[in-house]
């Protein structure tokens, strides 16, 4: 290449890459809507700017106040989940003492357990242990409502979601199964 050749290459590269730069700049500077409310608020009097920085601040300030209403709400949420997740009793899964906290189970493994005290739950039919497998059945319900939320479900890879939507399946099922009835009469026992 001689020198006539690279000169023009070099300019070339030069303005486009000083043109992407400025592209990216004028998007994240927001250029073209800063200069249009600057314009639009040089329109207004006096009054209206005061008005509108009264309304920017109401509305500044009803966005902290929301913040802080969900920070709270979150606090309570995540109380009352300790709160549940404390109900968790390993002597009623159905391998006795594998686990000792709901969040070391597999996803598969947790509807696994959730199917099994929905079983045993049926069958307690408000016997005194039925308060307890309530508390655990609680306990794992609080660890599917966890994994089972939108976020947590968006950091799954393409297997894991698959694993989910299995376990998902599995779940709604335990919890739609058919009650057994209760007997109408009793049974006719001969002495």
């Amino acid at each position: 290449m001689n020198r006539n050749d690279i000169r023009p290459a070099v300019i070339g590269v030069a303005a486009g890459t000083a043109s992407v730069v400025a592209l990216l700049v004028w998007l994240e500077a927001d250029v073209s809507n800063t200069v249009a409310e600057h314009l639009a608020r040089r329109k207004l009097t006096a009054d209206e700017r005061a008005e509108l920085d009264r309304i920017k601040q109401s509305q500044t300030e009803a966005d902290r106040q929301h913040c802080e209403r969900r920070a709270a709400a979150e606090k309570d949420n995540a109380e009352r989940d300790a709160e549940d997740l404390a109900k968790f009793d390993r002597a009623l899964l159905s391998t006795p003492g594998q686990f000792t906290a709901p969040a070391e189970m597999t996803v598969i493994e947790l509807a696994n357990e959730i199917a099994h005290t929905e079983q045993a739950l049926r069958e307690a039919n408000h016997t005194t242990n039925s308060a307890r497998i309530s508390g655990h059945h609680t306990a794992l319900q609080t660890e599917w409502r966890r994994r089972d939320s939108f976020e947590a479900r968006c950091k799954l890879s393409r297997p894991d979601s698959l694993r989910h939507a299995i376990a998902a399946e599995k779940v709604n099922a335990a919890r739609n199964a058919p009650r057994k009835p209760l007997p109408t009469s009793l049974p006719f026992v001969e002495y």
